[in-house]
């Protein structure tokens, strides 16, 4: 904090290469990620760093993916942590007015800056691309993330509801005769997983 009572600046992203990034700097991304999701979703099982971090250089052709980071000034030799990561997504053939804007803030250091520094990194370098309309994700299951969007004048675009079902609660019994097939049955698992055709437009 400053003596003002309000913190200090916060530091500024550094851009980030997947294909350039140590190992070490690849699974603090990593990190990030699960923290924020068990944040999010305490209930879920966890994710799993490694498989993010071995995620991070796919790109299907014809996109482009740009991340920026701020990582925590940590002396020589000790563990690399991420604090906050923003990344862009667009394509490079299609709907080039639009981009999209994935970003995370560790839990225990939100409310300073620094996610308001990671989207002002991202947002001047989809404006220099020539993108015209940013797209991002929230959810209610943290709802700082929909306030954060509105402060910065977001306007909700698709909302999307899930169900959960508790299988804890659920008669016995009722699941198998949920998977039963119909007496007569013999098209196999095609009754399950029907194609759909002549879709109204």
């Amino acid at each position: 904090m400053t003596p003002e009572g309000k913190h200090a600046a916060a530091p500024a992203p550094a851009p980030f290469d997947p294909d350039a990034a140590s190992t070490g700097q690849r699974l603090a991304l990593g990190q990030l990620a699960a923290a924020c999701f068990a944040f999010a979703y305490p209930e879920d099982p966890p994710q799993l760093p490694e498989k993010t971090a071995l995620s991070l250089g796919f790109v299907t052709p014809g996109e482009r993916t740009e991340h920026s980071v701020i990582w925590e000034d940590h002396p020589a030799g000790q563990a690399v942590q991420a604090l906050a990561w923003g990344r862009l997504e667009y394509s490079l053939e299609q709907n080039q007015h639009l981009a999209h804007i994935r970003l995370l803030v560790d839990p225990a250091v939100r409310r300073r800056g620094l996610g308001r520094t990671v989207l002002a990194a991202l947002t001047k370098r989809a404006q220099l691309a020539g993108h015209t309309t940013l797209t991002f994700d929230t959810t209610d299951r943290a709802p700082a993330g929909e306030r954060f969007a509105r402060h910065f004048g977001a306007v909700p675009a698709l909302i999307n509801c899930r169900s959960q079902l508790d299988l804890a609660q659920v008669p016995d019994g009722l699941l198998d005769a949920w998977l039963t097939r119909p007496t007569g049955c013999t098209c196999g698992q095609r009754c399950r997983n029907p194609t759909w055709n002549d879709w109204p437009i």
